[in-house]
């Protein structure tokens, strides 16, 4: 951390000499630098403006990219009937490329399988569900995955009509 300082020490005095001379840079103590400037004026007749600038380095943010991939809504249990069509979804922390699986298989874009991502929203639609289609189903992105069971109920046909098996 103490590496970190100085060399945030180090750019704010490139930044000081480029753009406020002359200035004062006071070395970093455990929470904060102070950075004492002189701006001049493009208007010779006005005197120079004088201030301190105080920088905590401990409320310095990350810029999103450097913060990890996170689900952020699981993939949940799905229930279906044969001939219907399931959708699955989760959402990560921010956007980034997803992989949907069935078991250890990547599933790619078909007839069966529709997969649509917008910005951190993920989701993966199974057409005409079989009972072949029950199993796991995962959403994987870098190291981090999500995943659910689906279950598939059989269709029966009874006196003309389709129902639901027991």
């Amino acid at each position: 951390m103490a590496q970190l300082y100085y060399i945030l020490f180090y750019l704010i005095s490139l930044y000081c000499r480029r753009f406020y001379p002359p200035f004062q840079l006071y070395p970093p103590s455990s929470s904060a630098f102070l950075v004492q400037c002189m701006q001049w004026p493009s208007n010779s007749q006005q005197s120079p403006a004088h201030f301190d600038l105080v920088l905590i380095p401990s409320l310095l943010v990350l810029h999103p990219s450097a913060l990890p991939i996170l689900f952020q809504e699981e993939v949940l249990n799905k229930e279906a009937t044969e001939g219907e069509a399931v959708t699955l979804h989760c959402k990560l922390s921010k956007s980034a490329p997803v992989e949907w699986r069935k078991g250890n298989k990547v599933l790619k874009p078909s007839e069966k399988y529709k997969i649509e991502q917008e910005g951190p929203f993920a989701e993966l639609m199974i057409r005409d569900v079989d009972l072949a289609d029950a199993g796991d189903y995962s959403c994987v992105c870098g190291d981090q995955q999500t995943t659910a069971a689906l279950t598939v109920n059989g269709a029966l046909f009874l006196n003309d009509k389709w129902s639901t098996s027991l």
